[in-house]
């Protein structure tokens, strides 16, 4: 088991592709009536393959001979710049490590600054708030380690905290009836430890701060962390309730400023596009939810996100053709003939016979020094 540069880039390559063909899953017809928790499920996985690229024994190689190999060249191949030798891979490694530890410092500075604004929160007033608490006491819906704060009035509500969780709401501003709502939105969220969720996808952000990919990813994460809430809630109401509901998301989205952090999950979301999904998603008719045709749609939800992570972890995409004579050793071999040349690899020196790659050396012994012609790239050997 081993991370390389072709292990990293396929294990992306494939979750593109999951995203790619999720896309138009999503502009189907049917889309409304996939069970939100797959499609959470189906991200996360895609998530873990990104937090760990790893390139397994039973993997099976790929090879691109045609086109790879100087891509591969030019990355790893030596430059030169003012009399000093480098590589646009070391470059890219050293921007890589430079640009993920500013994303954690930045992280950082985010943390503290949540730490002192959440000090200066205010207790919430109880009184108003008791009837609410009482009610969902009776759903045993409630957990008695739930404080709660006062946040401004233009902030939307929202809960943080893993050992010690809590739910910061404005004061005065809602209903009880819609604090009922707001409250049972913000326990799904805790009750799931959708926070610990959102901190592993930006951790992920953190390590792939360059690749576009994750983002787009964490995004579609966060959409669904929040129907799968709205799931929770919704699925013991009745139509009355679900409305108001609704009506409910509608106000925190129109009056309230989205306090957008790794390290909260609320209520609201900004979006147009993707309220209106979830007012779809959540004035459905329900009467066909465990249908056939939603069963087919389910099922190749997870069919298509178990075929691309398994791809993912039992293919890997290489540069290299590793094919060796019929007749040859890998373990023996003669040198000082005209036909074995070595060339240099980020992993060492690659022996060639016959124009097929027979041992990989980490170090090539100073005894085959001019023994051998020696290349920096495998299109140097045509020449």
């Amino acid at each position: 088991m081993s991370v390389s540069p072709s292990s990293i880039w396929s294990s992306n390559f494939f979750i593109l592709l999951f995203l790619i063909l999720f896309y138009f899953i999503r502009k189907s017809k049917g889309y409304l009536h996939i069970n939100v928790h797959f499609i959470l499920a189906s991200f996360i996985l895609c998530i873990c393959r990104l937090a760990v690229p790893v390139e397994f024994s039973f993997t099976k190689t790929i090879f691109f001979t045609k086109i790879l190999p100087y891509f591969t060249d030019f990355i790893y191949g030596p430059h030169h710049l003012y009399g000093v030798q480098f590589t646009f891979g070391q470059v890219f490694i050293f921007i890589w490590a430079l640009g993920s530890l500013l994303k954690f410092w930045r992280h950082i500075r985010t943390y503290q600054k949540f730490r002192r604004w959440k000090k200066l929160s205010a207790p919430y007033d109880m009184d108003f708030l008791s009837p609410v608490l009482n009610r969902l006491d009776k759903e045993n819906i409630l957990s008695p380690r739930i404080t709660f704060f006062q946040i401004p009035a233009k902030i939307e509500p929202f809960c943080s905290g893993i050992r010690h969780p809590a739910i910061f709401l404005p004061q005065s501003v809602y209903t009880q009836d819609e604090l009922y709502y707001i409250i049972r939105h913000e326990i799904a969220h805790l009750s799931r430890h959708d926070l610990i969720l959102k901190a592993v996808v930006e951790t992920i952000c953190i390590i792939y701060w360059w690749n576009p990919l994750v983002y787009w990813l964490r995004n579609d994460i966060f959409h669904f962390i929040e129907l799968s809430a709205d799931r929770d809630v919704s699925k013991n109401l009745d139509s009355v309730q679900i409305v108001d509901y609704t009506e409910c998301l509608l106000k925190c989205a129109k009056e309230c400023i989205p306090f957008t952090s790794y390290l909260q999950a609320g209520i609201s979301e900004s979006s147009a596009e993707f309220i209106k999904l979830r007012f779809s998603i959540l004035l459905r008719d329900k009467s066909n939810e465990t249908g056939r045709i939603n069963q087919i749609e389910n099922s190749l939800v997870i069919l298509l996100t178990l075929v691309v992570f398994f791809s993912s972890i039992f293919l890997v995409f290489n540069a290299t053709n590793p094919n060796r004579p019929a007749d040859f050793s890998p373990t023996m071999f003669s040198i000082g003939r005209d036909d074995v040349y070595a060339i240099i690899t980020p992993m060492g020196y690659d022996v060639y016979v016959n124009g097929q790659k027979a041992h990989t050396l980490k170090q090539l012994p100073d005894s085959l020094d001019g023994l051998i012609p020696i290349y920096n790239s495998i299109s140097e050997v045509s020449k």
